[in-house]
């Protein structure tokens, strides 16, 4: 009978191992888990380098919304000097109105 409890402890033992293989088993995918997620992680990595070229390209369009402002001041300018001329011929018209006066 003490021999055959040893069998049967034996028994259960092998279970037990088996159990241990199964919980390696459950670790590795745990482990492969982690590396997907890493992968994933590089990924987002990835996204917020793209998020950075688009900032960068924002960033550019700024630049070119300020030229274009400054091109608009320019043509403010401009503007300004056809009105100093109307201003210039209004002037001479009064002149010649006060001729003929």
């Amino acid at each position: 009978n003490v021999n055959a409890n040893n069998v049967a402890r034996r028994a259960v033992d092998d279970n037990v191992n088996a159990n241990n293989v199964a919980r390696r088993a459950v670790d590795d995918n745990v482990t492969a888990n982690n590396v997907a997620r890493r992968a994933v992680d590089d990924n987002v990595n990835a996204n917020n380098v793209a998020r950075r070229a688009v900032d960068n390209n924002v960033n550019a369009n700024n630049v070119a919304r300020r030229a274009v402002d400054d091109n608009v001041n320019a043509n403010n300018v401009a503007r300004r000097a056809v009105d100093d001329n109307v201003n210039a011929i209004n002037v001479a018209r009064c002149a010649v109105d006060n001729n003929v006066n």
